[in-house]
This record gives C-alpha cells, sequence and structure tokens, in this order.
C-alpha cells in the first residue's frame, strides 16, 4: 500500500507522538509563539483597556482555551502567556 511511517504527524494544530508530553509541550510552544505574534501585530491599534480586555478574551486565548481541553499546560509555558497577555493590556 506504499504508507510511510512517520514518528510525529499534525492533526488539527496538535503535534502528536508516541510520547505525549513530549507533542503536548511542542503543541503548546507552537501556540504560545503564534499568541505571542499575534499579540504583537495588534498592540498596534489605538484600544482602551476595554478593548484590549476583549481582545483578549475573543482572539489572544482562543486558541489556548481549545488547547486546554486536549492538553493542560505544561508549568513552563503557564507564566509566558501570563507575560505576553500583561504586556499587550498594560504596554503603552
Amino acid at each position: 500500500m506504499d504508507v510511510q511511517y512517520h514518528d510525529e504527524i499534525k492533526i488539527l494544530c496538535f503535534n502528536v507522538t508516541n510520547k505525549t508530553k513530549k507533542s503536548a509541550n511542542k503543541s503548546w510552544e507552537v501556540l504560545n509563539a503564534k499568541i505571542r505574534a499575534q499579540a504583537q501585530d495588534a498592540h498596534h491599534r489605538a484600544l482602551n483597556l476595554e478593548y484590549k480586555m476583549r481582545c483578549v478574551n475573543d482572539y489572544l486565548l482562543a486558541r489556548a482555551s481549545f488547547m486546554t481541553q486536549i492538553h493542560p499546560p505544561p508549568n513552563n509555558i503557564v507564566p509566558q502567556l501570563y507575560t505576553t497577555i500583561s504586556w499587550f493590556i498594560w504596554k503603552g
């Protein structure tokens, strides 16, 4: 049937390997980088505090809330997410 073997695959933005912890950490690292990039991109807009909070809930953390249903966040990612969100809200 000519089906190739792969050690790692990506399904719906989740990296899946035979080592669950490794795949969960990699998925969270990729998601954290995307959230950081999205926060930096959206920061250039002149938003007041109410709209910044709405942006955090509706856009920045939407993927993270989906991901937590599959894999809980590792201990090293949570402070990075807090830093990204606090930077987005209070910078400027």
